[in-house]
């Protein structure tokens, strides 16, 4: 590292070049963003004052573009990157200063930052990483690996400063948001800002030797006009999940939740041994070649209010080799494929009232509700951000429909996103009208309640039902 002495006027660095370059996801490209772009050459601009009390100056053809040169070729760059850079100026003859009061004053130093994402999976396992560190990364849900290399060079091409930060991007693996993940941006806009001021202060303080960072963000949301818009500005609910009962504050009191190991019991269609069922659900079976009719059950109970339930389904098990394989839906609990039957033949009892019955649709397009690909969005704002100029707009399909009756009311949930799935959101109707809209994985863990009448039994009914883990 370097010391710099005070002068009159305050020395200039030159950002010489800065570029970004990624072989994993897009989410280096928010830099293509003009804002983003500004407020991240502000941010260097200040820190540079603050820790090296440096003044940036930008050639008049500066840009900060992605680097189409491969990884090693960029290190190779980085070894002495000044010599190219003054031939290349001197070559071409160019004012290479704004027209502002710094046009005139010749740069001190020359400033090089070259910003890599790499695929998480070649880091994880090209990395030696310290066990402490990876005993940290394992406590979250890590997403990727960015690397930044940072050379500033005095005038007679002398290294002032040279050093490297590697930074893992974690998410925390009980979600805090609702909403449906881009696939190929790994954090918000906010949270991308955040990341790189980090790693900017960590690499111009010449007092941190900080060389391997972690940082947890939210993630870049979709947007959409079916979630987004019904929790803008609405309070959410966290929960906590302790010794397998899961925990959310309500109204003053901690309501408890708990479900039960779920199982089956065959339905057994000939033979002495036959299944006592009803006539209308005889009717609905349907003997087909490579089936096994099943009934799937669970079991759940509401703690505070102390009710037990059990939710009774009836399935078939199907046979991909015989059935087609892609109208399958694998659960995540038990490992197979089930089909449930139609018709209003499941049930959810309270002890021994029914108090549900239900149908089940699968794999359900609605052609209303959209995901807009091509835009994040903004969590409690109306406005977007757009990242792509190709509109990628996208039909909801949703994994399971259950409708029918809660308590002689009419009622829908709507899944998106299977039991056990990282992402899963389920949209709760009574009487046609969204009551709830919940996101987790395995259960309910944020939730936002959007008719302040439902009571706290037929809330936990729906949230009970709706993270089944037979869904």
């Amino acid at each position: 590292m370097f010391q710099l002495t005070t002068a009159i006027s305050q020395p200039i660095l030159e950002a010489a070049n800065i570029s970004f370059h990624t072989n994993a996801s897009k989410t280096l490209r928010y830099l293509e963003s003009t804002a983003i772009k500004s407020r991240f050459l502000l941010s260097i601009d200040s820190m540079a004052n603050k820790f090296l009390s440096y003044k940036i100056s930008y050639p008049t053809n500066f840009s900060l573009k992605e680097n189409s040169v491969a990884p090693k070729g960029v290190y190779s760059l980085l070894n002495n990157p000044l010599e190219s850079y003054l031939n290349k100026k001197t070559a071409a003859k160019l004012n290479n200063k704004i027209e502002s009061a710094l046009s005139n004053i010749t740069p001190n130093a020359y400033l090089f930052l070259d910003i890599i994402e790499l695929p998480l999976m070649y880091a994880l396992d090209n990395q030696g990483w310290d066990s402490a560190f990876l005993k940290q990364l394992n406590q979250k849900n890590n997403i990727a690996y960015y690397q930044f290399n940072l050379k500033i060079q005095g005038t007679n091409q002398q290294l002032l400063v040279d050093k490297k930060l590697e930074l893992v991007l974690s998410r925390n693996k009980q979600t805090s948001v609702i909403g449906f993940s881009h696939p190929d941006i790994n954090l918000s806009a906010s949270s991308f800002l955040i990341m790189l001021e980090s790693a900017i202060a960590i690499l111009l303080d010449s007092t941190k030797d900080t060389e391997l960072l972690q940082i947890t963000a939210q993630p870049a949301i979709v947007a959409d006009n079916f979630i987004q818009p019904n929790i803008r500005n609405q309070l959410k609910t966290q929960t906590v999940l302790k010794n397998g009962i899961i925990q959310y504050p309500r109204n003053g009191e901690t309501h408890f939740l708990r479900y039960q190991e779920p199982n089956y019991t065959p339905i057994v269609l000939k033979g002495k041994n036959q299944t006592i069922i009803t006539s209308l659900l005889k009717e609905a079976i349907k003997e087909e070649k490579g089936k096994e009719y099943l009934f799937l059950k669970e079991e759940f109970r509401d703690v505070l209010s102390d009710k037990n339930y059990i939710l009774q389904t009836v399935a078939s098990i199907a046979n991909p080799a015989i059935i087609d394989a892609a109208a399958l839906l694998v659960n995540k609990k038990i490992g197979l494929s089930f089909q449930f039957i139609n018709g209003l033949h499941h049930y959810l009892f309270q002890d021994k009232d029914t108090i549900a019955k239900f149908s089940i649709a699968t794999n359900v397009v609605d052609v209303n509700n959209r995901k807009f690909y091509h835009q994040l969005a903004i969590p409690n704002d109306s406005m977007t951000i757009s990242v792509s100029t190709i509109d990628k707009t996208v039909k909801q399909q949703y994994a399971y429909n259950l409708y029918g009756e809660l308590n002689s009311k009419t009622f829908k949930i709507l899944y998106s996103g299977l039991n056990g799935n990282f992402e899963s959101i389920r949209e709760f109707f009574l009487n046609n009208k969204l009551v709830c809209i919940a996101q987790g994985n395995l259960y309910p863990e944020v939730f936002t309640v959007l008719d302040a009448s439902i009571t706290p039994l037929v809330l936990n009914q729906l949230l009970l039902l709706g993270f089944s883990s037979l869904f």
